[in-house]
């Protein structure tokens, strides 16, 4: 029955996407955009392929482990409705019952380190369980929804893109819906789905408000930033600026550098701000935070779990754990490790030194260490620290992995991604262009970079970082080709024009 409902469902979104509007793209022939969405339900048949049979741990799978934990949630919902409908919402599920008859049993449903930031896990377990509603819990089913989702958004995208890129032909359509790790990170059923339809609808409605003034496109870029809230926080925090500045642009075109200049000194100056007024959300911090964090779990360890809260013992220290039988253990007496305590809600991490604690613990998840985990260190929260290592962050991020480290297809795409960002600098040195659209490049560029050195400071494993830099990607992409000259370039190379580029 479930394979039924998968058919009927990807031949009814082939149906929307011929014959509805929106989904009709200027520039694309009428069957382009279903190719496209093709393409994107092979990528969604790739990930889950190479999750299930390649990396068969389960558990610490990025497809797998939060819609194994939606089942947990699912199941409320022919015993106990109500819970079900508190924790897919949100509202009233902060109470102990819930707490330990779900959440507690959940893998992912809370981070064993806490930055203060909102937990991006809980908004995909929520669509998982959603989606078990129509799927009877067939993960391509779920899949599938996430791709058009996705796939949505990249339209939106598309459609604001296109019109300051016509003389390039499909170029747009290649960079948005072909670009080999944008496709397939955002066509299974992980944050980056949701994160690329918020980011769509968030920057299309921004501007075509801007433009036409119709109130519901309001409810629709609002509910785009929530998804990029709950989602990935740091992405709607940094399209903020430049999207505002971008459309103060538009308005107007006088002055442009100082006014993007103007609205990034107003965010900077509020954020240092928040050192004063809040310093547990100050973005030097949380940021240094969240790299720390990020190097502790990368580097490998076990997560024990028992009625008083959570630890954390690091991969160098195995041999602090003590087994009984099973999964079972102690930790050693004078041993250091990380613990969380609850109930009602997890607590701040605590670094617990010369352990005196005889409580019995068991085993819930064995991390493996990440096997492209980078050579970085230990971010200080300060100007310095910051400065320091941003020039090899911003490198890391734009060009890493080179193409001698591609050494399997989950580099090699993103390697040969990198040498075209390489090839277009280079055309952008050779046959260079004035700016035509000050408003879109300066949103482009400014919005690519800062997420790319974001992404280049908090992430230290190269296989982390190539997914994450998915939403940063296209944007830069698009304003170097901004940059390009065409006529001068098909005056040097015809044969490109041939290609239909």
């Amino acid at each position: 029955m479930s394979v039924a409902l998968l058919v009927i469902y990807t031949l009814l979104i082939f149906v929307l996407i011929r014959k509805l509007n929106f989904f009709q793209l200027e520039g694309l022939g009428k069957w382009t955009p279903s190719f496209f969405f093709g393409v994107k339900i092979f990528a969604g048949l790739a990930l889950w392929a190479i999750y299930t049979y390649f990396y068969t741990d389960r558990t610490n799978s990025d497809i797998w482990k939060y819609f194994d934990d939606s089942k947990i949630m699912f199941g409320a919902l022919h015993q106990h409705p109500a819970d079900f409908f508190k924790m897919l919402t949100g509202i009233g599920d902060n109470t102990p019952e819930i707490e330990n008859l779900y959440y507690h049993k959940m893998n992912y449903w809370y981070r064993l380190f806490d930055n203060n930031l909102l937990n991006d896990a809980h908004i995909v377990i929520r669509f998982n369980a959603f989606m078990r509603i129509f799927s009877l819990g067939n993960y391509m089913t779920h899949s599938l929804i996430m791709s058009f989702l996705s796939f949505t958004g990249l339209c939106c995208l598309y459609k604001i893109a296109f019109p300051v890129l016509k003389e390039w032909k499909i170029a747009t359509g290649v960079i948005l819906f072909l670009l080999p790790s944008l496709v397939f990170w955002s066509s299974g059923v992980m944050k980056e789905g949701l994160m690329i339809f918020g980011l769509g609808l968030f920057i299309f409605h921004s501007v075509r408000f801007v433009q036409d003034k119709k109130w519901w496109r309001i409810v629709l870029l609002l509910f785009g930033a929530l998804l990029l809230l709950f989602s990935k926080f740091y992405v709607i925090v940094g399209v903020i600026p430049p999207l505002i500045a971008g459309l103060l642009v538009m308005k107007n075109r006088k002055m442009a550098l100082a006014k993007f200049m103007l609205v990034f000194l107003l965010f900077a100056g509020f954020a240092i701000s928040l050192n004063w007024i809040a310093p547990e959300r100050e973005p030097l911090r949380l940021l240094s935070n969240k790299q720390n964090d990020f190097i502790k779990m990368s580097s490998g360890g076990i997560v024990l779990v028992n009625d008083s809260g959570e630890a954390f013992i690091a991969d160098d220290h195995r041999n602090d754990l003590i087994r009984s039988k099973d999964s079972i253990c102690q930790i050693r007496q004078g041993a250091n490790y990380y613990f969380r305590p609850f109930p009602l809600g997890y607590r701040d991490t605590l670094f617990i030194k010369n352990n005196l604690d005889t409580s019995t613990y068991k085993i819930q998840t064995d991390i493996p260490k990440a096997g492209s985990l980078l050579n970085v260190k230990f971010l200080q929260p300060n100007l310095v620290s910051f400065a320091k290592a941003t020039p090899l962050a911003l490198f890391t991020a734009l060009f890493r992995p080179f193409i001698w480290e591609a050494r399997n297809p989950m580099f090699l795409l993103p390697a040969l991604e990198n040498l075209l960002l390489i090839l277009l600098i280079l055309l952008v040195i050779i046959f260079p262009k004035k700016i035509s659209n000050p408003e879109m490049f300066g949103f482009c560029i400014s919005f690519s970079l800062l997420l790319f050195l974001v992404i280049g400071l908090t992430t230290p494993v190269l296989g982390a970082l190539v997914r994450y830099r998915i939403a940063a990607q296209p944007f830069l992409l698009i304003s170097l080709l901004m940059l390009v000259d065409r006529t001068k370039l098909i005056s040097k190379n015809p044969w490109i024009n041939k290609l239909g580029i």
